[in-house]
Parts: C-alpha cells; structure tokens; sequence
C-alpha cells in the first residue's frame, strides 16, 4: 500500500509537471509559426494529453479487460467536459469561440453517438469499426488545419515573470516525482522499476530544461519541452493508474468501475493539468480545446486504433447510463452559447457537482454489489 501512495504522489506531480511542459512549448511553437492556440489545443496538445488513455486501452484490450479499456474512454471523455472544463471554469469564467459551437461540439457529439451505435449494433467494436473511426479522425485533423489556415491568431507574448514562476514549480514539482517514483522502487522493486527510474530521470531532465529556457529560446527548445512534457504525461498517468488501481483492487472493486472512475480520473489527469496552465496563461482556446481535441481522439484514436488491433467487446452496462452521460456532458456544452459565448463559474459549478453526483452514484451502486 505504501507504494501504491508514493506512485500516486509521483503520478500527480508528473502530470503537472509535464503538463507545464508541454503547454509552455506548444504556446511559443504556436506564437512563433501564427498558428491559432485553438488548433494546437485541438490536435497537438490533445494527441499527447490522449496519449495515456491510448497506451492503456491497448493494453487492457490486449491483456484481456475490454471493460477497462471502454470504461477508460467513456470515463476520461466524461471527466474531461465536466472536471477538466468545469475546474476551470470554476477558477476564471472561460471564453469560447464560435467555431466551436459550429464544428467542435456538433461533430464530438455525433462521433460519442456513433461509437455507442456501433458498440450496440455488434455487441462491440471490430476492426472495420475500428478502420471507420480512424479514418474520420483522418478526416477531422484535416479539416481543423485547412481552415485554420489563413486565419490563425497569434498567442499573446509570455512575461519573463511566467518563466521564473515555471522554475519554482518545477523544482518542487521534480522533487515530488523523484521522491515518489525512487521511493516506491526502493520500497517494492519489480519488473516496473526502471519504468520508476525513468520517471523520476524526466523529471529533473525538464526541470534542467525549464532553467535553461530562461537563457535560451528556439524551436528545438519548445520541441524539447513538447517531447519531455508527453513522456512526464504518459510515465505520470502510467504511475498514478498502477497505484491507483492497486488501491481500488484492495477493496474489490469491479473492472468495469475501475475504468471508470480511477483509470478514468488517472488517464484524463494531463487533460485537467493542462487545462489549469493554459487558463493560468490566459489561454481559453488551448483549454477548452483540449478537453474536445481529447474526446475526440479518445473516441477516435483510442477505440479505433485498439479495435484495429484486437476487436473489444463491450459491455452492455456501457450501453446505458454511462454511455449517456458521456453524450450529456458534450450536450450541456451548448448553453454556453447562449449566454455570451462563456462558461461562467456557476455553470463550472454545475459541471464539477454533475460529475461528483455520477460518481457518488457508480461507488453508491459498486458498494451494493460488493456488500451483496
């Protein structure tokens, strides 16, 4: 248990970390080449924080835990719209472009309501289904960038202030993760430890980055800080999930739960971390975009290109209630529209105490099982 409590503390630590990282690179990557914070929130930032979720679903599709891998998704796309969002909100109201209420959210609305008609159809997702859903994610990154171009926006200059402030969290934040991944090597060495070591080896090698940012800026650097920022995400969500779910597992909690709730809130950290940096740099765009642009590669991506690889049944309790409640929590985004193109603090509040409402629910119908 006492490893499992240091891998959540160095999983969390990691996620902001990287999440840092990886928002500071792509912001200058985007100020620099003009193109707008909206897209790269939409593609490149919401690739990378969906890089957990893929790596997980594939390798649950594969050991044989379908249930985690779908749960996983539906999970994440769920916490993604009313945590990653709704937290954000909470903190500063968040502007939202048109654009948004015109493509984003029609098309993640259509692409949640197609993926649960092809799970219902089949009894789950084969590889044609899977073939069908990359080639629209092909579709829809092509049609993002296309009309990006020629009206791109460029992201408003950093202050210097921002960079020392970066130094100080990522030093306490590098201490964190060393601290937690170190210690939970020395404390249950496995076959995971150098995966450990690794981390924790990231970490101080962003911190160095962090501290010669200061001096120096360029392409390479911002690539740098995108590349070490996704290997924080991915090792971080790979630490938190394993500590996480060796907890849930203790107490006998079910596959399909686990998916989606501890892997879920583990795997769409990066999407919440981000989203709190990008709002703390006055970046809505990178923020609401990167919930959508990580539902829909979750949906996309994730199921698709795990299908594509071994087939996955689906479980018929997906089908109901959490299925719905993935639709619902794209849905609700509409309002917004309505009332000044924002999402204001009480409807932030809205989101976070649907959320909390659904998973009181998932533990309050899991203790029931069990205890029957």
């Amino acid at each position: 248990m006492l490893t499992a409590a240091l891998l959540i503390t160095a999983g969390l630590a990691a996620l902001f970390q990287g999440g840092d990282a990886l928002v500071l690179g792509a912001g200058r990557l985007a100020r620099r080449f003009g193109v707008s914070p909206l897209v790269i929130g939409l593609t490149v930032v919401a690739f990378a924080t969906s890089a957990p979720e893929l790596a997980v679903s594939l390798i649950a599709a594969w050991e044989g835990t379908p249930a985690l891998a779908v749960g996983n998704v539906l999970g994440s796309n769920i916490f993604n719209v009313l945590i990653a969002v709704g937290a954000v909100a909470l903190i500063t109201p968040i502007a939202v472009q048109p654009t948004l209420y015109r493509r984003e959210i029609p098309f993640c609305l259509a692409v949640t309501l197609l993926a649960l008609f092809f799970s219902w159809t089949g009894g789950g997702l084969g590889r044609l289904e899977g073939a069908l859903l990359t080639l629209l994610l092909a579709g829809f990154l092509s049609m993002v960038v296309y009309q990006s171009l020629g009206a791109a926006r460029v992201l408003a200059d950093m202050d210097d202030e921002d960079d020392d402030e970066d130094v100080e969290r990522d030093t306490g934040a590098a201490a964190l993760v060393v601290i937690g991944a170190v210690g939970a090597t020395a404390v249950g060495w496995d076959s995971e430890g150098a995966i450990r070591l690794l981390l924790a080896l990231a970490a101080v090698a962003t911190f160095g980055l962090a501290v010669f940012a200061e001096q120096r800026r360029g392409n390479l650097i911002n690539l740098t800080a995108i590349g070490l920022g996704l290997l924080l995400l991915v090792l971080g969500s790979d630490a938190l999930v394993d500590g996480c779910t060796t907890i849930a597992q203790a107490f006998g909690v079910s596959e399909a739960v686990i998916g989606l709730t501890v892997v879920a809130i583990g795997t769409s950290a990066p999407e919440l971390a981000t989203a709190l940096v990008a709002a703390r740099r006055g970046q809505d765009d990178i923020a609401v975009g990167n919930a959508l642009g990580s539902n829909l590669f979750n949906l996309l991506a994730v199921l698709g290109l795990t299908a594509l690889i071994k087939p996955i049944p689906v479980d018929p309790r997906f089908l109901g209630l959490d299925g719905w409640i993935a639709v619902g929590a794209v849905i609700i985004l509409v309002p917004s529209a309505y009332l000044g193109a924002r999402i204001s603090r009480t409807m932030g509040a809205a989101f976070v105490g649907l959320w909390v409402i659904y998973t009181g629910w998932l533990i309050i119908q899991e203790t029931a099982r069990i205890q029957g």
